[in-house]
């Protein structure tokens, strides 16, 4: 590829992100809901991007949080509090569903700045 200043571009894939990329490509619906619930922030991975959150009945929820949500997920670890949840499952063109995944979009009343539908690395 070649910009208008006459720079040119070179970038390549690796087989495991062409795979993921034809993956992506290959997916024709999601189905996507907002969940609002209480219960406890178990935990945090900062570097990965991930929260664990306690329902009252005991599941464990994981899923992705962005940076904009890291210091109040911080400030409410081992707490009982209010959040939002956007789950979402894909679906590709024969039918195979992933894994439901969740991602952090409020807590405690804060929003996050990725709003809902954002595109994600969604492999967390």
């Amino acid at each position: 590829m070649q910009r208008g200043t006459g720079e040119r571009i070179v970038s390549s894939l690796s087989a495991v992100q062409a795979e993921s990329l034809r993956d992506r490509l290959q997916i024709i619906r999601e189905e996507r809901e907002i969940i609002r619930m209480q219960g406890r922030l178990d935990g945090l991975r900062t570097r990965r991007q991930i929260f664990y959150f306690e329902t009252p009945a005991g599941a464990e929820i994981h899923g992705f949080v962005d940076e904009s949500l890291v210091g109040v997920v911080k400030e409410h670890l081992d707490q009982e509090v209010e959040v939002a949840l956007e789950s979402f499952v894909l679906r590709n063109a024969a039918g195979k569903r992933s894994q439901r995944r969740y991602r952090l979009i409020e807590v405690a009343g804060q929003l996050s700045q990725l709003p809902p539908d954002s595109e994600l690395d969604e492999d967390t």
